[in-house]
């Protein structure tokens, strides 16, 4: 892993090792900003990249020579955008009498570990949600509203727009990516539609009860790479205030979207989006990177939690993502 060439503080690595246990689990089951927008490392903090569109994936070029003649030529026609990572942190102080006081009963380092990361993917969260709330896609209603359960057409109405992203981006059903509140998430495993398909196929085989239907299989229900369910919340309310929560994944607008897979560090790969991460000031794989310095004067250390980044849509608009609105 890269260490930050920081003269603010002593790089903490045995941190960043507690908190990847911790993270595979928060990201599996409540953050999905890395399988929505997979990260890309980036040895500069800021550069171009490209912008995948129409012209480049889907034009039929004539490759017949005439006799004698030269070969057609072609050109490949990208569009490009900068990115310019953002630098990003938060700090916990640990005072050393409160640490000594209280060594018994729990680790302060992990304590305030888990609360900066908690903090910062709450926030890569967001970033990411806004991303594509942003993105002005044009949203297709369902035929029927999933909230109507006996005649809603969820799978259908799923199935329409794999076929629709398919043919606008030229990809196959199985590197497609469905994005999907848990309210929707909910809604879609409570209709007839669902139900009877789990019960008259899936049911017999794996004995899975339709209202415990896992991502997983609806994925391959589906026929596609992936379904991540964002269940993420937070606290709307400013501190002090009476607690407002909202979810990142607005309920009502499902999307289907070509993704890289997250580990995949090529800049060619399709992908609707990505985050690049400056490898220099971010952990690996673009996780939070833990550092410490000392604070005198207060007798305290103090951990901090840093990431550089800068998440942005590398397709053309409605090319690699096919937004779905529950409602007719």
């Amino acid at each position: 892993m890269l260490q930050p060439e920081t003269t603010s503080g002593r790089p903490r690595p045995d941190l960043f090792e507690l908190q990847q246990e911790y993270d595979w689990a928060s990201m599996e089951q409540m953050f999905i900003a890395d399988a929505a927008c997979p990260p890309i490392p980036t040895p500069t903090r800021n550069g171009t990249y490209y912008i995948w569109n129409r012209e480049t994936l889907r034009q039929v070029k004539s490759d017949t020579r005439s006799p004698e003649g030269a070969f057609n030529r072609v050109q490949h026609l990208f569009g490009n955008g900068t990115f310019d990572c953002v630098s990003r942190g938060l700090e916990e102080p640990i005072d050393r009498e409160t640490e000594s006081e209280f060594a018994t009963l729990f680790s302060a380092d992990e304590e305030a570990r888990n609360a900066l990361r908690h903090h910062i993917l709450l926030a890569r969260e967001k970033r990411v949600a806004d991303l594509y709330a942003d993105a002005g896609f044009t949203e297709t209603g369902a035929a029927t509203a999933w909230s109507s359960s006996g005649s809603a057409v969820p799978l259908t109405d799923i199935k329409t727009g794999i076929d629709s992203l398919t043919d606008s981006a030229g990809v196959a059903a199985q590197q497609i990516t469905m994005i999907i509140p848990l309210a929707d998430y909910n809604e879609l495993i409570t209709t007839d539609q669902v139900n009877d398909k789990v019960k008259y196929t899936y049911a017999r085989t794996d004995g899975i009860q339709p209202a415990y239907l896992p991502a997983d299989t609806l994925a391959g229900m589906l026929g596609i790479r992936r379904v991540v369910v964002g269940d993420a919340s937070y606290n709307a309310a400013g501190q002090g205030l009476t607690a407002s929560i909202s979810r990142f994944w607005t309920a009502g607008t499902i999307y289907l979207a070509v993704l890289a897979e997250p580990d995949n560090p090529s800049r060619r790969a399709m992908s609707a989006f990505r985050r690049y991460y400056w490898q220099q000031f971010t952990g690996q794989g673009g996780a939070p990177y833990f550092e410490e310095y000392p604070e005198y004067n207060t007798d305290s250390r103090i951990i901090r939690a840093r990431l550089n980044d800068d998440p942005v849509q590398t397709a053309e608009t409605d090319l690699m993502v096919y937004a779905l609105s529950s409602d007719a």
